[in-house]
């Protein structure tokens, strides 16, 4: 991945299942929220059975970027 940086240190992180999941990159990214631009880091997995997931860690700090008027 040429875009990706390698991890030093793997993540242990489970899926909904409890089953461990192997990542071994991170990506910076700049989000567009169209409330605010947010740049963080993402961990990049192989074989998601979606595109993409947020954490919750993500969510909760970024909730007023997120949903700016409701603020939820």
């Amino acid at each position: 991945m040429d875009y990706a940086e390698k991890l030093t240190t793997i993540p242990r992180i489970r899926n909904a299942n409890s089953n461990f999941v192997v990542t071994k990159y991170v990506i910076h990214l700049n989000v567009d929220t169209g409330g605010a631009r947010i740049s963080d880091r993402f961990l990049v997995f192989d074989n998601l059975s979606v595109p993409c997931i947020l954490g919750t860690d993500f969510m909760k700090q970024k909730i007023n970027a997120i949903l700016p008027r409701s603020r939820k």
